[in-house]
Formats: structure tokens, C-alpha cells, sequence
């Protein structure tokens, strides 16, 4: 019985780590470093509500961390994470202006609504690879134009 416990646990662990990214047979693509701290990034918002960035960003490369990493939380909400049918949700998001939402994804962030670990336990994304995710994410949700 105490063999099938163990056997029990290390599986469910197992499934977690796989689940939350730790997978490393497909990396997303490696992008040049994000910005400095100290340098200016303008964030705008458009006539239609939206942010117009001025940080670089691949929407493509955006995509495929997504829904390599991201999806395991965002798609259900698991911890609080902003699904990208909640337009509520992702107003509120984007009024922080995207250079604070990039660094609570690269830094981690406790919210009201729960906890975005550092890097979203994607430890082997480049910092190119989050902020192309946080535009994906912000274009799902209606945010970004």
C-alpha cells in the first residue's frame, strides 16, 4: 500500500511538472533581450480602448509560448489568471500599462485575484519570449491593437 502511494504521488507530480511547461523538447523561439529597466517604452492607448506598444514583439512567437506554457492557467483561470474571455478582467490588466505587466510576468506577481509565478514557470523563456506573450495574451483579450 505504501509503494502505491508513493507510486500515486510521483506520478501526479510527474503530470504537474508537464503540465506547468517543464517539458523541454520544444523551446520556444530565443529573441534578443527586453528592454532595460531604465529605458522609456511607450504605451498608448487608442481611440478604440486598446494599447499601441512601442516595445518590439512577435505576435507569432507570442502564440507558440502561449500555447506552449501559458495555456495551462489562462485557458481555465487556474490561480487567478486572466481567461481571454473575461474583457473585464483584461481592462483592468491593461490599465497597468504594459511595461508593469511584463515585469509581473518576468518577476512573478501576488494580486488580488491569485499569483503569476516568475516567468509563469516558463524558467527557459527568454525575456523576448514573455513580453511576445504578454502582447499575445493582451491581443486575445482585446487589449492590444
Amino acid at each position: 500500500m505504501k509503494r502505491f502511494s508513493v507510486l500515486l504521488i510521483t506520478l501526479a507530480m510527474g503530470l504537474m511538472v508537464i503540465q506547468c511547461g517543464g517539458g523541454k523538447d520544444e523551446k520556444p523561439a530565443t529573441k534578443a533581450a527586453a528592454p532595460a529597466e531604465n529605458t522609456p517604452v511607450a504605451t498608448t492607448a487608442n481611440s478604440q480602448g486598446g494599447l499601441a506598444s512601442d516595445i518590439p514583439h512577435d505576435l507569432a512567437n507570442g502564440e507558440a509560448v502561449y500555447k506552449k506554457y501559458c495555456f495551462a492557467c489562462h485557458d481555465p483561470g487556474i490561480a487567478g489568471a486572466a481567461k481571454h474571455a473575461d474583457l473585464e478582467r483584461w481592462e483592468e490588466s491593461a490599465a497597468k500599462g504594459l511595461p508593469t505587466l511584463i515585469k509581473h510576468a518576468m518577476e512573478g506577481f501576488q494580486g488580488k485575484y491569485g499569483m503569476l509565478p516568475p516567468k509563469g514557470t516558463c524558467m527557459e523563456c527568454s525575456d523576448q519570449d514573455i513580453i511576445d506573450a504578454v502582447h499575445y495574451q493582451l491581443k486575445m483579450g482585446g487589449k492590444l491593437k
